[in-house]
């Protein structure tokens, strides 16, 4: 019988303009095998928008980082606007080039925050916990992963910015 590594990631996640309502999150399992790939399986939770989720800094930051990552990171007040560094609840931390342009970040608390452009690569990260590993829209490259399903501080992702590429993502995910 082929071992499958099984990693739950966000294909998707609709937060409308009214706050009132639950928040709707579409997960997906996605299992790879030596001899057959299965569809993902989808399914939908919700969480209480009134429920302030805040989580501590993570303990994970990649020793590999890229180049044109300026030599100290920025402090949170620092942070430009990009979407991807506003998600509320979590803990980011980030670096910037020397024009102040993110180069990466590292999200406690949320998987990426939008659909893979294409099918997403499992890779293995932290000594062995599998990460899904893709392309998001404009050249961003992501890394997300799961450490446990019942706490959602456990949630992270890694977010690669352009210029980059799946080799770089790669490289710098697995320095973890």
């Amino acid at each position: 019988m082929t071992n499958a590594l099984v990693l739950l990631v966000v294909l998707s996640a609709c937060t409308g303009g009214n706050t009132a309502e639950p928040v709707r999150t579409t997960v997906a399992s996605v299992s790879v095998a030596t001899s057959t790939t299965a569809a993902p399986a989808t399914s939908t939770s919700f969480s209480d928008p009134e429920q302030q989720l805040s989580c501590d800094a993570s303990p994970y930051f990649p020793d590999v980082i890229p180049e044109r990552a300026a030599v100290a990171q920025p402090g949170s007040d620092a942070a430009p606007f990009h979407p991807f560094l506003s998600i509320s609840g979590t803990s980011i931390r980030f670096l910037v080039d020397s024009a102040n342009q993110p180069v990466l970040a590292v999200i406690r608390g949320a998987l990426p925050p939008e659909q893979w452009a294409s099918e997403p690569e499992v890779i293995e990260i932290l000594d062995g916990i599998p990460a899904a590993l893709g392309p998001l829209s404009d050249g961003v490259w992501a890394v997300g992963w799961i450490l446990s399903e019942t706490d959602p501080c456990d949630l992270y992702s890694l977010i690669v910015f352009p210029p980059t590429s799946a080799e770089e993502a790669r490289e710098v995910a697995t320095s973890l």
